[in-house]
């Protein structure tokens, strides 16, 4: 039964243009999910410079805060991505726990960046 869901999903033609708002958060919320990737992903070889050195602590503390921070935002963007997305395809089978997990990884994401 769920692989004829999957099939029928597949094979059927989205029509954006009902929900071109949904559209347009949807494509939003993935950007910026890869964009805090990208961030991550590039202070993540920054702490990788920094750290070994003793006399670069605070360039390590800094940049492990931030590659932290970065996937923090991550998952709050693709919960919002997976609940955005699903209101533009005008789907109703993913959980609705995706703006409770975005709200919950957003808000430790914040925190993050007082530290």
């Amino acid at each position: 039964p769920q692989r004829e869901e999957i099939r029928k999903l597949i094979e059927q033609d989205f029509e954006w243009e009902d929900k071109p708002e949904a559209a347009l958060q949807c494509t939003i919320d993935v950007v910026q999910a890869v964009a805090y990737l990208g961030q991550g992903v590039a202070f993540f070889y920054k702490a990788l410079e920094f750290c070994p050195d003793p006399e670069e602590q605070t360039a390590c503390g800094v940049a492990v805060a931030i590659v932290l921070t970065s996937f923090a935002w991550i998952a709050s963007y693709l919960s919002l991505a997976a609940e955005s997305c699903k209101e533009a395809a005008q789907l109703d089978f993913i959980s609705t726990g995706a703006i409770c997990t975005a709200d919950i990884t957003g808000l430790i994401a914040n925190m993050l960046e007082i530290i």
